[in-house]
C-alpha cells in the first residue's frame, strides 16, 4: 500500500510544500518519509498516520503526540516543524527535523563501541527525563518487557 501511495505521489507537493523523497520506515499505524520542504530547500521526515488507521482514538493519540513534541525544548528531542490534515491524502501528518543516522539496536549489533553506545543512551535518559519534568511518558516505553532468563 505504501509503495503505490508514494507513486501516486511522485512529483506532487504535500500541503503545497513538501516533496517525498523516500521511506524511511513503517510502523502499526503509518510510516515516516523523507521529504523537501521545497520553499526553503531542506530536508525533514514526515510521519503519516495511515489512512487505515480511522479508529478516533489513533487519530486523538497523533493529535496529543503532536502537540506534545511541539512543547519539547532539548537538544536530544526533535524539533515539530509542522502539523496538519491533507484533504488530498486523507490522512494526518506531522513535520519534523530529520535526524540522519543509523538505527540504534542495528548499529549496536554491528559492533558499536560500547562507549559510543553509553552516550548515545546517556543523551536519550536525558531527554526522557526532560520530558517527564513535562508531564509527558514516551508510549514506546511503556511495552519494554523484562528481559527473558536461562
Amino acid at each position: 500500500m505504501i509503495k503505490y501511495f508514494f507513486q501516486a505521489m511522485e512529483g506532487k507537493l504535500i500541503g503545497g510544500r513538501y516533496r517525498l523523497i523516500s521511506l524511511l520506515g513503517e510502523g502499526g499505524i503509518g510510516f515516516v518519509a523523507r521529504a523537501e520542504q521545497v520553499s526553503v530547500g531542506r530536508e525533514v521526515a514526515i510521519k503519516f498516520l495511515s489512512r487505515s488507521a480511522d479508529d478516533r482514538e489513533q487519530v486523538v493519540r497523533f493529535k496529543r503526540e503532536a502537540k506534545a513534541l511541539a512543547m519539547l525544548r532539548h537538544p536530544a528531542c526533535l524539533t515539530l516543524h509542522d502539523f496538519d490534515y491533507s484533504a488530498e491524502l486523507e490522512c494526518y501528518y506531522m513535520v519534523t527535523e530529520l535526524v540522519d543516522g543509523a538505527e540504534f539496536g542495528a548499529a549496536v549489533h554491528a559492533g558499536m563501541p560500547l562507549s559510543e553506545a553509553l552516550l548515545i543512551m546517556s543523551h536519550v535518559c536525558d531527554a526522557l527525563a526532560y520530558a517527564h519534568e513535562q508531564g509527558i511518558l514516551h508510549l514506546s516505553l511503556i511495552h519494554i518487557s523484562e528481559p527473558t532468563r536461562r
